[in-house]
């Protein structure tokens, strides 16, 4: 693994010391894996797509709550002997934000009634077909339920993204301490 240039985000990683930044798996069924890391309570962050770095095969991207991402992928041999490879950039740490965001998909699940959605905090109103404002309305409710906090009219307006609700409940718990 080779930085792409200079100011890359490898690059600066590997300026500051490095460090395990992700695991990368090989599967001959990435759906089947999938389902299954999520059984174990994984978090999927990214279903399984084309990938052009990986020469348009499929890779999924998901995360333990260790807060260590793990990228599955399906080589192009079906019975490739590669067990996983360990790939190096920037340290990652456990942070509360990881366990908050496993959380916001399960309401996620609950408001949308989809058992399998997967969000991140790039995730919109857009790329939620029926997040709607009846469903804003059941996922706010649903937030201060499980955070145990009340958000204002205009964070409940200005929420468009997961990352909003992120920072949103983050805020919410940091004046609460």
């Amino acid at each position: 693994m080779t930085p792409d240039g200079p100011n890359s985000k490898l690059a600066n990683a590997l300026r500051k010391g490095g460090g395990l930044n992700h695991l990368c798996y090989l599967t001959p069924d990435i759906d089947e894996e999938c389902r299954r890391l999520r059984e174990t309570d994984m978090l999927l962050l990214q279903s399984p797509v084309q990938a052009q770095a990986f020469s348009g095969r499929r890779i999924a991207w998901l995360m333990g709550r260790d807060g260590i991402p793990s990228n599955c992928w399906k080589p192009a041999a079906k019975n490739c002997k590669i067990p996983f490879l360990r790939a190096t950039a920037s340290a990652s740490s456990k942070d509360s934000t990881v366990d908050r965001l496993f959380v916001v998909q399960e309401i996620f699940r609950q408001v949308f009634d989809d058992a399998v959605m997967a969000v991140n905090p790039d995730t919109s109103r857009r790329d939620v077909a029926d997040w709607d404002s009846v469903a804003h309305v059941k996922l706010i409710l649903s937030l201060e339920e499980e955070f145990g906090i009340r958000f204002s009219e205009d964070e409940i307006s200005s929420i468009q993204t997961v990352g909003d609700i992120l920072r949103s409940v983050e805020a919410h718990k940091t004046r609460t301490q």
